[in-house]
């Protein structure tokens, strides 16, 4: 890992901008704070933020709006996007960072990734 002092906003605003142009059947709203400074591998964040607006894009039903805002509290930079898909359950949300796991459920029958 490449760890570094990196601006949060910066890797999210340039992820987006990917999507901008290719996410035909959803309206991406972006809300950034002015600066938000971290640690982290700048690349790797890259990846994860991506995996996470794809993952939006994929299980939202088409035309609706992917909301992604960057913020902080008094500790944290927090990287937020809400979106309109059916949400992850809570017999789920423990093997949620397992490697390769997926949902089941109609919806991943159908979706490639």
């Amino acid at each position: 890992m490449d760890l570094a002092t990196i601006e949060l906003t910066n890797v999210v605003r340039a992820v987006v901008d990917e999507y901008m142009n290719t996410s035909s059947g959803h309206h991406i709203t972006q809300k950034f704070s002015d600066k938000l400074f971290i640690n982290a591998d700048g690349d790797k964040l890259g990846q994860v933020i991506n995996n996470l607006i794809s993952n939006a894009i994929k299980y939202s039903p088409n035309n609706t709006e992917i909301f992604i805002d960057c913020f902080a509290d008094q500790h944290n930079a927090i990287f937020r996007i809400i979106d309109s898909g059916m949400g992850i359950s809570q017999a789920d949300l423990p093997r949620l960072f397992d490697r390769f796991y997926r949902v089941e459920n109609l919806k991943t029958a159908t979706v490639d990734g």
